[in-house]
């Protein structure tokens, strides 16, 4: 059984077709790479991309990191981040992220020239770029410096993330 999709290409996008893999680039920027597979055939021209595989599974990864790149480069992409804990800060001075977590010293974060932060009242940082992979793996960096905690709930949360807090000793 051959599975086959033929979906449209946006005028904007350009793809490149370089030593790691596909590189698609659009308005926003470009994307990281969607590597090769001896599994799918992939052709593209100037209007359609063409997805071909014998096997389903690497057909619809395929086909879902394709459409998650359009989708990035011609749209955007983005995370929200809210530090929840008194004395939590976040600042961003050009290319860098500096977090106050209630440690002893500052956090100093580089931000890949891919990525753009702004920052809301010092506690709720937006992230954005055009490559949903690349911003999820920012954000998990991160909030790994400050995981919530589950006794009052402090720490680096997703925005509408709910802790569940447990309860203390009861004497």
């Amino acid at each position: 059984m051959i599975y086959k999709l033929d979906f449209y290409k946006n005028k904007n996008i350009r793809i490149f077709k370089e030593k790691v893999g596909y590189i698609l680039k659009g308005p926003l920027g470009s994307s990281l790479p969607i590597p090769y597979n001896n599994f799918v055939n992939i052709s593209f021209n100037d209007s359609y991309i063409t997805l071909e595989s014998f096997e389903p599974s690497f057909f619809f990864l395929y086909k879902k990191l394709f459409l998650q790149k359009i989708k990035g480069v011609l749209y955007g992409c983005k995370t929200k981040l809210k530090l929840k804990g008194v004395g939590y800060v976040a600042e961003c001075i050009d290319n860098l992220l500096i977090l106050k977590l209630g440690f002893s010293s500052i956090i100093n974060i580089e931000i890949p020239k891919t990525i753009k932060i702004k920052i809301k009242k010092r506690k709720l940082l937006k992230i954005l770029g055009c490559d949903l992979n690349e911003i999820t793996q920012f954000a998990a960096n991160i909030r790994r410096f400050r995981i919530p905690e589950v006794y009052k709930g402090k720490g680096v949360l997703y925005f509408k993330e709910k802790v569940i807090l447990k309860i203390g000793k009861r004497n």
